[in-house]
Parts: structure tokens; C-alpha cells; sequence
């Protein structure tokens, strides 16, 4: 049993205290508060890999969406560029 626990010190009054591995690996990705023994709210606010990655995703996806609506406006400005000078072609 103690080879599924993991020690800590609570960062308010500094009591040891041990925790369940797998709680603890819970509490480190979802950031959720938990209580040492003497009742003082403990917390791990450091992004995680995945928190890391998820945020890495998400700038990724809008600087995709971005370059799709530049591509598309200078597309539209070249068949405008491109209208116009057969235009012009076919009138002189």
C-alpha cells in the first residue's frame, strides 16, 4: 500500500502528509483544490504537458483560420485583378 502513495508538504503549515498516486496525479491535471491534514486548501496551479499542448492546439487552429481568410480575400483580389485586366483586354 505505501508503494501507492506519494509524500507532500502542505505549503501553509508545512505538515508532511501522504496521498493516493493516482489522486494526486488528478489534483496536478485538473488544478482542483485539496486539504492537508490541518485543513489548509493545497493546490498545483503549474500547466500541465496536456494544458500546455491544448493551448499550443488552440493558437495553431486560429492562425490556420486566419491564413484561410488571408488566402481567400487574395484570391479574391487576384480574380478581381485578373477580371479586370481581360476586361480591359477586350475593350482596346
Amino acid at each position: 500500500m505505501s508503494d501507492d502513495l506519494e509524500s507532500g508538504n502542505c505549503s501553509e503549515c508545512g505538515i508532511a502528509y501522504a496521498l493516493p498516486k493516482e489522486f494526486r496525479a488528478a489534483r496536478r491535471n485538473d488544478h482542483k483544490p485539496f486539504m492537508c491534514p490541518n485543513g489548509h486548501a493545497q493546490h498545483y496551479p503549474q500547466e500541465t504537458e496536456a494544458d500546455k499542448l491544448n493551448k499550443r492546439i488552440l493558437f495553431l487552429l486560429k492562425e490556420l483560420e486566419t491564413a484561410k481568410t488571408e488566402l481567400a480575400s487574395e484570391k479574391a483580389r487576384a480574380d478581381r485583378n485578373f477580371n479586370l485586366a481581360h476586361a480591359l483586354g477586350k475593350t482596346s
